[in-house]
């Protein structure tokens, strides 16, 4: 209730002016009589503003950044032909021929040897890493087991009085492989040699990388020996 200062009536709580003598009664105090004392365009000024940054939030709160999308990363596949020329990587050639494939730096190129055998089914060469590089494919009927295979490799190096530096166990293809690691001196050279020899099916393949050293090509070695398949 409001009491008039002139006459001392209780008036309403909302009343301006008394109801017995009609004095201006109190105004209310506070934000909520400042506001009833606004005109509806000012109320209107006031409000707007407030009503447009509310607006803003929640179209932010529910909208995607354009810099996103729903793609799910996890399965999406980019393809990118120039990121070696990026990262600095070669790029890789294939090749296919003879019922074997495997890829290749492209710093490796296909040559035809002075002397090959029937059983060479490619050599290819690299001149990378200031020396000369060879690696040769070879096919040929199985007719021993892959421990026979092994042990034959190795006779003949010892025969030639190479250093055997080592022999470990892997797969190529899926299937079991050797791989024979050795120094090799011929008429005043010398270098380093790795034979990986499998079987499968009909037919025993040789992979032979011959270098000066062959810790300057692993990558390269991996590279093919991991990509080498029998179709």
């Amino acid at each position: 209730m409001k009491t008039c200062s002139k006459c001392g009536s209780e008036n309403r709580d909302g009343a301006a002016f008394c109801s017995k003598c009609g004095s201006e009664l109190p105004h209310e105090e506070g934000i909520k009589g400042w506001w009833k004392r606004q005109n509806r365009s000012s109320k209107f000024l006031i409000i707007t503003p407030f009503a447009i940054l509310v607006l803003i939030l929640l179209l932010g709160a529910f909208t995607e950044p354009s810099g996103y999308s729903d793609v799910n990363y996890d399965d999406a596949t980019v393809y990118d032909n120039d990121a070696a020329d990026v990262s600095g990587a070669s790029r890789t050639n294939t090749f296919s021929e003879n019922g074997i494939s495997f890829s290749y730096p492209d710093t490796w190129e296909i040559y035809i040897p002075d002397e090959s055998s029937d059983d060479n089914v490619v050599s290819l060469k690299s001149y990378e890493q200031g020396m000369v590089s060879i690696l040769s494919v070879y096919k040929r009927s199985a007719t021993v087991d892959l421990e026979t295979e092994r042990d034959t490799w190795l006779g003949a190096l010892y025969e030639n009085g190479d250093d055997v530096t080592y022999v470990k166990k892997t797969t190529v293809d899926g299937n079991s492989a050797y791989i024979i690691g050795s120094s090799y001196y011929y008429q005043g050279d010398e270098g380093e040699q790795e034979y990986v020899v499998f079987i499968e099916g009909d037919y025993a393949y040789d992979i032979l990388f011959t270098t000066d050293d062959l810790s300057l090509i692993q990558d390269d070695i991996d590279s093919i020996i991991h990509s080498f398949r029998v179709d």
